[in-house]
């Protein structure tokens, strides 16, 4: 027997959610009186358990250990394909040092594909060309050592491949049990989702005909809200 898939409610993005709550709870916690007035559910242990459920949702899609881990392993990602992006031109020159030894051109080496991808900082493209690369030192290893070429060199873009083949793998993997745990809590995530409707519709009815204070109360302008504040973010 298969389990049925809990559908989100919401229709903003699902890392929005704890933002818009935040604001929501920051709207809710300044005009308690007016709320704990119109239902016992807003007093202040009720307010606390709306809180309470923003911290578990928004550890729930920014969980701290969680996004050390991937933080570290990206950088450690970046830091091996700035490596191969610095070493590629030790290989570049040496071709065309050789003058006509090597008989194809760096493009044609893979050196300049190699290089793209790798300031990209696209895994994928990179250990693809690295792999191709190294065939080509291979095939034409005796004509660059006599330019230059170190067997120092040819051991650093080969364990390269390996060492961001491993770390794409294990980001890969993180992302996926990130992805994982959200899915598998979306009933969490709807019932966030409940709550801050239902407090944006009673924010509408106690503050109606306050133009400012239905804007705080209303879902849609949060979300824009808070992807003015994203993409301000981003442009700083």
């Amino acid at each position: 027997m298969t389990t049925k898939r809990i559908r989100k409610k919401f229709t903003c993005r699902t890392g929005e959610l704890p933002v818009i709550g935040e604001y929501v709870k920051t709207s809710v916690i300044r005009d308690k009186i007016k709320f704990s007035a119109f239902s016992p559910k807003y007093n202040d242990a009720g307010i606390a358990a709306f809180e309470q459920l923003l911290d578990e949702v928004d550890e729930l899609i920014n969980p701290k250990a969680g996004l050390n881990e991937r933080k570290l392993v990206t950088e450690k990602l970046h830091a091996k394909m700035d490596e191969v992006w610095g070493k590629s031109d030790h290989i570049d020159e040496y071709i065309v040092m050789s003058k006509g030894a090597v008989p194809i051109s760096v493009k044609d080496f893979g050196i300049t594909a190699l290089k793209q991808f790798a300031k990209a900082y696209d895994a994928e493209g990179t250990i693809d060309m690295l792999k191709f690369v190294n065939f080509n030192i291979t095939k034409y290893g005796d004509a660059l050592k006599e330019q230059g070429l170190t067997d120092e060199l040819i051991s650093f873009l080969g364990d390269a491949t390996t060492k961001i083949s491993q770390l794409n793998i294990q980001q890969y993997n993180l992302t996926n049990e990130h992805k994982d745990a959200v899915v598998n809590n979306i009933s969490m995530l709807n019932n966030l989702y409940d709550r801050i409707i239902e407090i944006c519709k009673i924010g509408k009815i106690l503050f109606r005909g306050n133009a400012e204070k239905l804007k705080e109360y209303t879902f849609n302008n949060l979300k824009k809200q808070v992807r003015q504040s994203h993409n301000n973010h981003i442009k700083v």
